[in-house]
C-alpha cells in the first residue's frame, strides 16, 4: 500500500521521511553508479529520482533500448536493478518532457519533425521552446494531437513492459511523474499555446458542446453569432479586450487547464491498465510573483496522487516562501519534488569562482522552504551532471561541499519531527486564479491594473506580513474548503468574478 502519513511516505510496511536526491543515470558514467549510490546512502537517503529521457532511449530509427545494448547510458534496468541492490526506493521521471537541461528536453528529433503534431501559437507559428546553457529546446508539441499520442504510447508502451517488474508492488519504482511542470513547456500566456488544427477544430469544440450543450447558450455568453461549435474559435487578438470579453477568454483559459490535466490522466491510466500499481505526482508550474500555479492540473483519482512545487534559483526567498505557503495551505502534504542543490552553468570552473555554492548559502534555502511549510524535499541535483555545479557529489562518486550539511540535516529530521509541525492557521492571503491570466493580456485600459492588484496589492500585502513576522496561508478562493481552518482571509477583488467565487468568499 501507498500513501502519506504524517507528511511521511508509507510503502507497504515501511515509513519513509520524504527526503530524497535527484541522480540522473545517463548523466554518470555506469562504473561509477555503485560509488555515487554509496555516498547517497551514507548521506542517509532512502530514496532516489532520476529523469528517462525519451530521446535517449529511441532512436532516430524508432528502435528502442532500456538495456544499454549500444550505448551503456541507455541501462535504466541495471541501474533501478541496484537501487534495489541498495534498498533504495525509485521516483521514475519518463517525460515526455523532463526539462532538466536536455536535448529538446527529450522530445525524439523524429517527432518534432511531423509538423503536423507541433503547437502552434495564436499566429500559426510553431512555438519554440527557450534555449538553455547552449542546449536547444526544441518545439512544443501539441499534447492530444493522435500523431503525438500514438509516437509516445508506443513508446511508454515498451517503458513499462520492460519495467513492469521493478514498479510496485513488484519493484522499487513507487512514485511516477510524467512531464516536468506541465505548462505547455512553460508557456502560459493566453496567446501561446496551443493553437494547432486539431486543437482549434476539434478538441476545443468538443469542450465547449460539453460546456453549453446548446450552441444557443454559447452565443448568448459570448455575445456572438454561430451555428456550431465547430465554428466558435479561441481568441487570437486580445487588443482592446473588455469587460464583455471575459466569458471568452475564461473559456478558452480554462479549457487550457482542463486539456492539461486531460493529457496527464491519459498516460496515468495507460500505466493502471498494466496492473502496476504506482502512485504519479503532479509538480505545478509557478511564475515568478504569481501566488498561485499558473494550472490546477486537476484529476479523478486525488487519493492516489501528490502535488508538488519546485524551487529553483531562478526565483527569490519570497518566492521560494510563498510556494511552501501555497502547498501547506491547498495540500495534506507540502512538498518540492525539484529543490535547489546546486546551480546550471555552462562554464562550471568560473562559476564556482564566482557564484559558489556555499554551505550558509545552502542552509539558508533549505531552512526558509521548511520555515514555509515544505514538508519533503526532493535536492536537484544531489549528484552533479553537464551544465551543473554545486551537487554535493560529483560525477564519480567525490564528495563535495554541501555534503556534511545535508547528512546532518537528514540525522536531524527524525529527532526535530518537523513532519509533526503545525502552521498558526490565523491569517491568509487568497487570490482569484482568473485574475493571474488576465494580468497577461496586453494592458487595455479597463484591465490594466489587474496587473498591480497581483503584484502591488497581493504580494505587497504578503511582504508586509512577512516584514512583521506573521505566519500565512496562500490560497485558491476557487477551493474554499481549504480556506474554512483560518481565522481571517484576505482577498484581493476587481470589477470581475465569477459568481461561484463569489459565493465563495460569502461563506468564508
Amino acid at each position: 500500500m501507498l500513501g502519506v502519513d504524517r507528511n511521511r511516505l508509507t510503502i507497504g510496511k515501511d515509513i519513509y521521511y520524504p527526503f530524497s536526491v535527484e541522480m540522473h543515470y545517463f548523466r554518470v558514467d555506469k562504473r561509477h553508479w555503485s560509488v555515487c549510490f554509496e555516498r547517497i546512502k551514507r548521506a542517509g537517503f532512502r530514496i532516489i529520482s532520476t529523469a528517462v529521457p525519451w530521446n535517449l532511449h529511441q532512436d532516430k530509427n524508432k528502435d528502442i533500448d532500456f538495456n544499454g545494448f549500444q550505448d551503456p547510458r541507455k541501462d535504466l534496468i541495471v541501474f533501478l536493478e541496484l537501487a534495489r541492490e541498495f534498498g533504495f526506493k525509485v521516483i521514475l521521471r519518463p517525460g515526455p518532457w523532463i526539462s532538466g537541461q536536455w536535448p529538446n528536453g527529450g522530445i525524439p528529433d523524429f517527432v518534432l519533425a511531423d509538423q503536423s503534431l507541433l503547437a502552434r501559437d495564436a499566429k500559426g507559428e510553431t512555438v519554440h521552446l527557450m534555449e538553455m546553457v547552449n542546449v536547444p529546446g526544441g518545439k512544443l508539441v501539441s499534447y492530444l494531437h493522435p500523431n503525438f499520442q500514438h509516437y509516445l504510447k508506443n513508446y511508454m508502451k515498451n517503458l513499462i513492459e520492460t519495467t513492469k517488474n521493478y514498479i510496485h508492488p513488484r519493484g522499487p519504482v513507487f512514485l511516477i511523474e510524467f512531464d516536468f511542470e506541465t505548462s505547455f513547456c512553460h508557456r502560459t500566456k493566453p496567446l501561446e499555446a496551443d493553437y494547432n488544427d486539431y486543437v482549434t477544430g476539434t478538441v476545443y469544440p468538443m469542450y465547449l458542446e460539453n460546456k453549453y450543450a446548446d450552441i444557443k447558450n454559447l452565443n448568448a455568453a459570448w455575445h456572438e453569432k454561430h451555428k456550431s461549435f465547430a465554428e466558435a474559435q479561441p481568441p487570437r487578438d486580445l487588443t482592446g479586450a473588455d469587460f464583455k470579453d471575459m466569458p471568452k477568454l475564461m473559456d478558452w483559459f480554462q479549457f487550457k487547464e482542463w486539456y492539461l490535466s486531460e493529457f496527464l490522466n491519459g498516460m496515468e491510466e495507460l500505466f493502471r491498465s498494466y496492473t502496476v500499481l504506482p502512485m504519479f505526482f503532479r509538480s505545478l508550474y509557478f511564475r515568478n510573483e504569481h501566488p498561485l500555479p499558473a494550472f490546477a492540473l486537476k484529476t479523478a483519482h486525488e487519493e492516489e496522487h501528490l502535488v508538488g512545487a519546485s524551487v529553483f534559483p531562478d526565483g527569490t526567498a519570497f518566492d521560494l516562501m510563498q510556494k511552501a505557503r501555497y502547498m501547506r495551505t491547498m495540500t495534506d502534504f507540502a512538498w518540492a519534488p525539484s529543490f535547489i542543490s546546486g546551480s546550471m552553468t555552462t562554464n562550471r570552473s568560473e562559476s564556482e569562482k564566482m557564484f559558489p555554492i556555499t554551505d550558509g548559502r545552502r542552509r539558508y534555502f533549505v531552512a526558509a522552504g521548511l520555515a514555509g511549510g515544505f514538508k519533503g524535499l526532493n535536492h536537484y541535483m544531489f549528484i552533479n551532471r553537464e551544465y551543473w555545479y554545486g551537487g554535493p557529489v560529483d560525477q564519480d562518486g567525490t564528495i563535495g561541499s554541501g555534503f556534511e550539511i545535508i547528512k546532518r540535516l537528514n540525522m536531524a529530521i527524525p529527532k526535530l519531527e518537523i513532519n509533526l509541525l503545525e502552521p498558526d492557521n490565523s491569517l491568509a492571503a487568497a487570490f482569484y486564479r482568473p485574475y493571474q491570466w488576465i494580468s497577461d493580456l496586453p494592458h487595455p485600459e479597463k484591465l490594466g491594473y489587474i496587473n498591480r492588484l497581483l503584484t502591488e496589492s497581493f504580494n505587497g500585502v504578503c511582504r508586509d506580513f512577512t516584514r512583521l513576522r506573521f505566519d500565512y496561508g496562500v490560497g485558491d478562493i476557487d477551493f474554499p474548503a481549504r480556506l474554512e481552518k483560518f481565522g481571517t482571509v484576505l482577498v484581493p477583488v476587481a470589477e470581475f468574478m465569477s459568481e461561484a467565487a463569489q459565493k465563495n468568499i460569502i461563506a468564508l
